[in-house]
């Protein structure tokens, strides 16, 4: 089994109480040799929050796309169950598997 080595960053959303558009969370993974790992798609990836903002509500895993660069993928996350997300600072853990490899890395959203 080889390593994958990821990092992630998003972008702040918002938590409007009619919305239910999802949040971004952009992630690039490589190997142990630097390469961009591509192909990777939904069951290739997995996202627990790993705390939810005060009263937050979780979230669930809505898709995966390719990014614009080889490796990169863009992840939306949608809230769980009937409500919207509650303000506050979500911490996930995103993690990747490629055959025998993984990895995993956090990532932050702000919902203001």
């Amino acid at each position: 089994m080889a390593r994958l080595m990821m990092r992630a960053t998003s972008a702040d959303a918002i938590a409007a109480p009619a919305g239910r558009r999802p949040s971004h969370i952009v992630v690039s993974v490589i190997d142990e040799d630097g390469e961009p790992v591509t192909g990777l798609a939904s069951g290739h990836f997995s996202v627990g929050p790993s705390i939810v903002g005060s009263a937050g509500s979780p979230v669930l895993l809505a898709g995966v796309s390719p990014g614009d660069r080889p490796g990169t993928y863009n992840i939306a996350l949608s809230p769980a169950g009937s409500g919207a997300p509650r303000k506050g600072v979500y911490f996930f853990t995103v993690a990747a598997s490629a055959g025998p490899d993984s990895g995993q890395t956090l990532a932050t959203v702000l919902m203001d």
